[in-house]
């Protein structure tokens, strides 16, 4: 199960194809497909739960005991996040839409085992 955004995504890319582009502002302007659009969201939607050189995730940043040994595994899902930081905000035991980036790991790391 994916997000509902991406799964649409996909699905209107394979009527679609590579005749819809829509406009990426990340770095410079381009076109891109709507199967590219909803790569981009699952990257940054994971982005948010994977350690970074440091170990730190930006999901965690307000929690310090998570960067102790032995409390670095848990991964918290919270209710929402902050747009620009990616701080988890709001309940941290959401079990819900939050939740759904356990496929989306699961997904990518396949990804990267086939290519």
């Amino acid at each position: 199960m994916v997000p509902l955004l991406i799964g649409a995504l996909e699905q209107y890319h394979k009527f679609y194809g590579t005749s819809l582009k829509i406009p990426c502002l990340e770095g410079r302007p381009k076109q891109i497909t709507l199967n590219e659009a909803a790569q981009q969201l699952r990257r940054r939607l994971v982005k948010l739960f994977l350690p970074d050189k440091a170990g730190r995730r930006p999901s965690h940043q307000a929690f310090t005991q998570h960067s102790r040994k032995g409390f670095d595994q848990l991964i918290l899902f919270h209710e929402y996040f902050h747009g620009d930081t990616g701080r988890g905000l709001g309940s941290i035991h959401q079990q819900g839409w939050t939740s759904l980036v356990a496929p989306l790991l699961e997904q990518m790391a396949e990804d990267s085992e086939d290519g």
